[in-house]
């Protein structure tokens, strides 16, 4: 493509406008697993002047697609049997993305520990997730639903679900620091709903659809029911300890986390059945005076728009 059609193609593809914001000017050495069309590493290098640019990716067609555009592109499952990139990209990258990428993984916990030997020492890995603890998850859960292939939210390759607390853990237990935690909230935020937000300081009580926004289109109709979800789908959920920061949990559609590496050996194995439990008990032992330092330094929110 030469810089018309890459400037076209940028404009019509997946801004990542999310990611985009934290890389700074004239970055270096960034590696994006996962990264879909293309377009993030494309902005970043003609709109950021960033270089060093590298990209793995599994979808034949995506990596066909951005082959001669980037110093590195692979086209693979990393981390399984031999695909691992080379020795001298170990401690390399300066930054490195997944974007919707964790949820694929079957042990992403382990993935995320394997992935720390690429970053540099000062290095920044930004991770993104859709939100478990979203409201429609729970309004859903309440009439009898997991709403697989309701939208993009809730795609049916999804195989694992974080709240911004597991995904905080989550990236604990494979030896990283959190240095922030950002609540992407809904784009569909309405000025009822921002002055409910506003108003409802205590945060005791979340009306679910939130305030302002109508709720047929976040009802699974399938099987028909006897019940007639359109006239009973309201839900108020009272929390006795509430906060504004517990509502606006509620409202994220994604997290995004900023981590780098917390230079702590940890003795993760593949997932099986009760792997979890017996990963944070030991971690617990062997951290259990300094695991704070390990928690997001800063917590922020703001509306995230799609694409």
């Amino acid at each position: 493509m030469n810089n018309e059609q890459i400037a076209d193609y940028i404009a019509k593809g997946m801004q990542r406008n999310d990611v985009f914001s934290l890389i700074p000017e004239r970055a270096n050495r960034i590696l994006d697993i996962g990264y879909g069309d293309g377009t993030l590493l494309l902005r970043l290098k003609h709109q950021k002047n960033c270089s060093e640019l590298y990209g793995i990716e599994t979808n034949p067609g995506y990596f066909k697609r951005m082959e001669g555009l980037f110093d590195g592109n692979w086209n693979m499952h990393l981390g399984e049997g031999d695909n691992h990139l080379p020795d001298e990209f170990h401690n390399y990258f300066n930054h490195i993305i997944m974007h919707d990428v964790l949820e694929h993984i079957y042990d992403p916990w382990m993935f995320l520990s394997y992935i720390r030997r690429y970053l540099s020492d000062a290095g920044r890995l930004v991770l993104v997730c859709p939100n478990a603890q979203y409201w429609q998850t729970i309004f859903s859960l309440l009439h009898g639903d997991f709403p697989y292939g309701l939208d993009g939210h809730y795609n049916e390759d999804h195989i694992r679900w974080f709240t911004p607390k597991s995904m905080i853990e989550m990236a604990m237990l494979a030896g990283l620091n959190v240095k922030e935690c950002h609540l992407l909230l809904t784009s569909k935020i309405n000025q009822q709903l921002a002055d409910f937000i506003n108003n409802n300081h205590k945060g005791k009580v979340l009306p679910m659809p939130p305030e302002g926004i109508d709720h047929h289109q976040y009802i699974n109709y399938f099987p028909p029911l006897v019940d007639d979800l359109s006239q009973n789908a309201k839900v108020d959920v009272l929390f006795g300890n509430g906060g504004t920061n517990m509502n606006l949990s509620f409202y994220a559609v994604k997290i995004l986390l900023v981590c780098s590496v917390a230079h702590m050996e940890e003795e993760l194995t593949e997932l099986t059945v009760g792997g979890m439990k017996k990963r944070r008990a030991l971690f617990m032992e062997k951290h259990k005076d300094t695991y704070q330092r390990l928690l997001p330094d800063e917590w922020k929110s703001y509306i995230w728009h799609p694409g």
